[in-house]
Order: C-alpha cells, then sequence, then structure tokens
C-alpha cells in the first residue's frame, strides 16, 4: 500500500494550480492549443490529488476540535482546486475558439508575466548543459519545470543536465522568454497581432485591454497573498486581497459594460463571438480573486488552523514570507534593484506596504525605507537569506 502524506499532497495541490495558470495565460497569448490541453491533463491530477487530501481528511478527525481545525483545511484545498479550475476556464478559450476581441492579445504582451513552453533542439546552446549554467538568471527567466519522456520534473535541480527533446516551461517578460527560446534553438514565437477592431474602437479596445491585463495581473498577485495568508497569518495582508478581490469586480463590471456597448453598436455574428471570450476571461480573472478570498478567510480561525497546511506551503517550490525593514535592515536606502530583488534573483516582489500604502508589483526602482513592509516569493534559498536581515 502507497503511504499518503498529506503535508505532500497539499504542497502538490498548490504547485500544480500555480502550474495550471502560468499555463493557461500561455495558451492564451500564443492562441496555442498543445498548452491549453496540458492545462486540462494537468487539471486532471489536481482533481485527483484533492480528492485523496479530502479522503485522507475525513479518516484524520478524531475529535471536534481535530474536525474545526480539517474544515479550515479543506477551505484551503477547495481554493486551490478552483484556481485549477479557473486556469481550465481560461484555457477553454483557446480550446472552444471563443474567440477575442483583435488587439487584445498585443495588450496580453505588456502582461507582467508570461510563461511558455520551450523544447531544446538537437546541438543548441542549452543542449548538455546543467541548469545551473544554462543562463537562467542572465535571460531574467525562471525554469518552471522539465518534461523528459512521460515524467514532469518540477522545480528542476540545479545539476539536472537538459537534453534535447527536454520540454521547458519558463516564465518572465516576452523579452526574456524569447532569449530562452533563442538559446534552446526553438522557433521564434509569432509575436500576436490584429489591429483594433472595426468602427472606430481603437482606443475604447486599448482600454478594456489594459482592464484585462490589470484584471490578470492583480488575480495572480491575489492568489500568491492568499498563499501569503495562509502561509503567515497576517490580517493586513488578508485585508488586501479583500481589496483586489473589490478591484477585480469593478474591473470586471467595466469590461461588461463595454463589451455591451460593442455589441449593441457594431453587432456582427463574429465579432458577438469575440466578445464572449472576453467576458468568460473576465469572470475566470474575477473568480480567481474569490478563491484568494477563501484562502484569506482562514485567517479568521488561525487559532484551529492545522500546522500542516502552513508547513506544507513553506515547503512548496516557491515559498512566500514577509520582510520587515528597520533602520539596521541592509535593504533601507537601497531601491529594489539594488538591493537585489527581482527576477534575476529569483525572488519576485508581490507588495511593499509604507506610508503611501499597498504598491503591488512594485517598480524596479523602488526606494525601500524603515517600516516598510514587503511581502516576497521565491526559491527558499533566495528568500531566507532576506528574512533573516
Amino acid at each position: 500500500m502507497r503511504e499518503v502524506n498529506l503535508k505532500n499532497l497539499l504542497t502538490q495541490a498548490k504547485d500544480t494550480s500555480e502550474l495550471m495558470l502560468d499555463l493557461a495565460y500561455a495558451a492564451l497569448l500564443y492562441s496555442d492549443e498543445d498548452v491549453a490541453e496540458e492545462v486540462e491533463r494537468f487539471g486532471s491530477t489536481l482533481t485527483s490529488t484533492v480528492r485523496e487530501m479530502q479522503q485522507v481528511c475525513m479518516l484524520a478527525a478524531r475529535s471536534p476540535d481535530d474536525a474545526a481545525g480539517l474544515v479550515t483545511f479543506l477551505r484551503v484545498t477547495d481554493a486551490i482546486a478552483a484556481v485549477g479550475r479557473r486556469a481550465i476556464d481560461i484555457g477553454r478559450v483557446v480550446l472552444d475558439d471563443l474567440g477575442l476581441p483583435e488587439g487584445l492579445r498585443d495588450e496580453l504582451t505588456g502582461a507582467l508575466e508570461v510563461t511558455d513552453r520551450v523544447q531544446v533542439a538537437e546541438n543548441s546552446r542549452l543542449d548538455g548543459q546543467d541548469v545551473q549554467t544554462a543562463e537562467w538568471d542572465a535571460q531574467a527567466a525562471v525554469l518552471l519545470a522539465v518534461h523528459r519522456g512521460y515524467d514532469w520534473m518540477f522545480d528542476p535541480a540545479d545539476t539536472l543536465v537538459l537534453l534535447a527533446g527536454d520540454t521547458l516551461l519558463v516564465r518572465g517578460d516576452t523579452a526574456s522568454v524569447g532569449a530562452v527560446r533563442s538559446l534552446a534553438g526553438a522557433s521564434t514565437r509569432p509575436a500576436p497581432t490584429g489591429a483594433a477592431g472595426a468602427g472606430g474602437q481603437d482606443y475604447q479596445l486599448s482600454e478594456v485591454g489594459r482592464a484585462f491585463v490589470e484584471m490578470k495581473n492583480l488575480s495572480e498577485v491575489a492568489v500568491a497573498l492568499g498563499y501569503a495568508v495562509v502561509l503567515t497569518g497576517e490580517p493586513s495582508v488578508a485585508a488586501q486581497v479583500g481589496r483586489l478581490t473589490g478591484d477585480l469586480g469593478k474591473r470586471r463590471r467595466d469590461i461588461e459594460t463595454w463589451a455591451l456597448g460593442a455589441g449593441t453598436s457594431n453587432p456582427q455574428r463574429h465579432e458577438l463571438s469575440e466578445l464572449r471570450g472576453l467576458l468568460h476571461l473576465a469572470v475566470a480573472a474575477e473568480s480567481l480573486g474569490d478563491a484568494a478570498q477563501d484562502m484569506a478567510t482562514t485567517v479568521q480561525d488561525k487559532d484551529q488552523f492545522v500546522s500542516v497546511v502552513a508547513d506544507a506551503l513553506a515547503e512548496s517550490d516557491d515559498t512566500i514570507a514577509v520582510v520587515e525593514v528597520d533602520d539596521e535592515s541592509a535593504l533601507s536606502g537601497h531601491s529594489l534593484r539594488a538591493a537585489g530583488l527581482g527576477r534575476s534573483s529569483g525572488v519576485t516582489v508581490l507588495g511593499v506596504s509604507g506610508e503611501r500604502g499597498w504598491d503591488y508589483r512594485p517598480q524596479a526602482t523602488r526606494q525601500l525605507t524603515p517600516g516598510d513592509r514587503l511581502i516576497i516569493s521565491g526559491p527558499h534559498a533566495a528568500v531566507k537569506p532576506l528574512v533573516s536581515q
């Protein structure tokens, strides 16, 4: 009989749901059906993992106190499963050919990060290189996973040697991901094309495109902060998740208003199909915020919370931490870039709280001062030294 470890199952579920979301937006950006189908295959894995966790929880409750704590645990697993379902919803825009307004993919290239699937070609610069020397840092891209044969290797070790035929999942801005494709000998992705729709809607489409990109960015930050609440139990972070969820709802309503106006003014059938895809995406992004909010409510039950949840999330591919800047901190007086915080270090700054309130996904030039609080995400080796400063 296979031994089931609840902590390992939760770690796997969290990492899988985040990877699904990365892949779903990559499928959307590049209109790639293969990547969208990969999202659905991971969805089956996530469903099985969540079901197994639920079974273990039912067997673990031995007292009313245990049951109360496990209810909170199950709320977290349900939220993780919801992230996976929303990722599948995003991928269905490609698989069901729902359509998008022309020009929206151009707007998506301005999103904070994109994810792509890259195959290593024979005799390319990556063929035969181990991960540590594969120039990831130089390209400011993050290697999420390697697919070889029938196996996925997540958060691969630095010593793993990349081989021709490997499929790499990488995340970064469009320029850094494009650079990795070049190193791997993969063809250049054609840039998303398409002028704005007919009928003099260029400006309006640009506005709604930016609104959706903001929804994408805010929803991803909300999910990351939701995990941060589970890990740290910070009420102030939970409050920020609530604000982000409210912002997502407002932007979804703005997109609905624009879509209704565009459909009324120029109701050709193909354009209505494109508007349908946009509305589908807006609802999915808002629902990601709802899932994050469900995670954030765990802070209300902190005394009953099962420690295995925080332990598991602390051991997942990326960990999340809250760092406080004081007078003696090495971070004080430096910009985020000067402090070594950014993609090249593997650390993502999700937000900075200071006198001006919260600044989500701040610019690299953001100056840090005593009293600032940072929420950071990244590999343990990169995050741990910052927490101890």
